[in-house]
């Protein structure tokens, strides 16, 4: 009977330890996100204009959410605005612009389900997208 409640506590352990640990994407996984987020990026993001610094994008599949986001910078003699989207459904999750200034026009967070959450600085910005959609810098 001992035996049996050591191998019992042992293996529940191991299962919980495992659970813990977090899903990695697949490389087919990472490899369909980035292609779609090419495309997306292409297709919806407008021409380059010659004021343009940088025009730029990264993508990022999400295990837990089972999503791809695609975060496009665009950067000019203007200002500075960054999205992330959901590189399949175009739906924005967040959304950052400042002006040459350094003056910040936006900066928002929209997680389904949650109230939408206001940030300052483009630290901030970095660190929510980061930790809610992993695709901070």
């Amino acid at each position: 009977m001992k035996r049996i409640l050591i191998l019992v506590i042992f293996t529940a352990s191991l299962a919980f330890g495992q659970t813990a640990k977090p899903r990695l994407a697949t490389l087919a996984q990472q490899k369909m996100c980035a292609e779609q987020a090419r495309k997306t990026f292409h297709e919806n993001s407008h021409p380059l204009r010659p004021s343009f610094i940088e025009w730029d994008y990264t993508s990022h599949y999400d295990t837990k959410s089972n999503q791809c986001f695609l975060m496009t910078a665009d950067i000019d003699d203007d200002g500075v605005w960054i999205d992330v989207v959901d590189a399949f459904e175009l739906r924005e999750y967040a959304s950052f612009m400042t002006l040459n200034k350094g003056i910040v026009g936006d900066c928002t967070i929209n997680r389904p389900g949650h109230p939408h959450e206001l940030c300052n600085s483009d630290e901030e910005f970095y660190t929510l997208v980061d930790k809610y959609f992993g695709i901070g810098r």
